[in-house]
């Protein structure tokens, strides 16, 4: 008895064990999250994205349709193969991160922070660092149902020194719920930096204020 007990409980090892073997050598394929600039088709498919460390990949397959012969700014996943091709999993245009949200980039407009009739009601600054021509940022913004709209500006300031942007935001007087994230690109072409240059991002935080400063 002893001897079919001892037997079983090491079957039973085994058995757990080969299934944790095996689940430790199942591959799957990395994925990649991140800000891309997409090119589309002549059908609006995109054919060709390109990372902000200047890679550039062809997309293998892609069934969503937008403007032909266009360049789009995209939060997305993919997969990369070996041949150094990709497969789409996700994406979302930036901008795009709060339901029924309004976006508006004013940045070639100069105006000084606290003017009367912008709100500057307060964000989470996640991420923020310029490539590919953009200055991204990711925020994290407190909505208190899935139907607020809030209106977010990223503008230019009057800085003599450095190129610097804030970010409004109106929160319709919602500084309560739960956390939604919104993707931006801001162009920077037409401000004739140069590499080393720094670019100096400000706005209101729920917990503290953001001053950021990146070289470019």
């Amino acid at each position: 008895m002893k001897k079919r007990t001892l037997l079983m409980t090491l079957c039973a090892l085994l058995t757990f064990s080969s299934c944790i073997f095996d689940w430790e050598e199942e591959e799957v394929e990395p994925k990649t999250v991140g800000f891309v600039t997409c090119y589309t088709d002549t059908a609006g498919h995109v054919e060709v994205i390109q990372d902000d460390m200047g890679n550039r990949y062809l997309v293998e397959e892609n069934d969503q349709k937008l403007f032909p012969d266009t360049s789009y700014r995209m939060i997305c996943s993919y997969t990369i193969s070996e041949k150094k091709t990709v497969k789409i999993l996700q994406m979302m245009q930036v901008g795009s991160g709060i339901v029924s949200g309004k976006m508006i980039f004013n940045a070639a407009e100069e105006r000084e922070f606290g003017q009367s009739g912008i709100k500057d009601d307060p964000v989470f600054v996640t991420m923020a660092y310029p490539g590919s021509g953009y200055l991204n940022i990711t925020l994290g913004i407190k909505v208190a149902t899935s139907k607020s709209v809030h209106d977010v500006q990223v503008v230019r300031l009057n800085d003599p020194q450095k190129l610097t942007f804030t970010v409004y935001h109106d929160a319709a007087g919602e500084l309560d719920g739960y956390t939604k994230t919104l993707y931006l690109s801001v162009p920077l072409t037409g401000y004739n930096l140069n590499k080393g240059d720094t670019i100096r991002l400000t706005c209101r935080g729920y917990d503290k204020d953001y001053d950021l400063k990146m070289v470019y």
